[in-house]
């Protein structure tokens, strides 16, 4: 992960890869806030090639976040 991360920091289209960013931070304000919810619905779930419900992918976000994948 922190090899990816080093590579995406130096893209100004991935601000969430910088050093100074705490990802789970940052997932959990996802997941408490529904920032992405309206998109989601409007937007992505018509692009995916089945049915995912919102809450699914919630779930998802909420368990990376509390794995351990972005630990420093």
């Amino acid at each position: 992960m922190k090899e990816v991360r080093e590579v995406r920091a130096i893209s100004p289209v991935c601000p969430s890869a910088k050093p100074d960013v705490d990802v789970v931070d940052l997932l959990k304000k996802i997941v408490a806030e529904s920032i992405y919810k309206s998109d989601y619905d409007n937007v992505t779930e018509k692009l995916l090639g089945e049915k995912l419900q919102y809450e699914t992918v919630i779930s998802a976000l909420k368990h990376i976040a509390e794995n351990g994948m972005f630990a420093n």
